[in-house]
């Protein structure tokens, strides 16, 4: 055994500091483990987010292009209905407001 002036076991004294630093290391492991847990379920979070959003988008883009074809075609019915009738395009505006 080695022991020092006062009469400690060093041997001892080191494998109970080995032993405290495998304690400090497994604390350390078990708080970075449940961050990473936490940092997974935010990022699914965000995907389920963003693919959300994804699809609303598509859905807004959808709606402007039914929209824009809605406006096309009420224009040519206009420019039809103006030039058949021979009225002027602002008074029939005017007349539908």
């Amino acid at each position: 055994m080695c022991e020092n002036y006062v009469g400690f076991d060093l041997s001892n004294l080191f494998l109970r500091f080995i032993w405290i630093l495998i304690l400090v290391f497994q604390l350390k492991l078990d708080e970075l483990e449940m961050k990473y847990k936490k940092v997974m379920v935010s990022n699914a979070q965000l995907d389920n987010e963003k693919q959300a959003n994804q699809y609303q988008i598509e859905l807004l883009k959808e709606q402007v292009g039914d929209l824009e074809e809605e406006r096309a075609e009420l224009k040519r019915q206009l420019q039809h209905a103006t030039h058949v009738s021979g009225w002027d395009w602002f008074s029939l505006v005017m007349t539908t407001l």
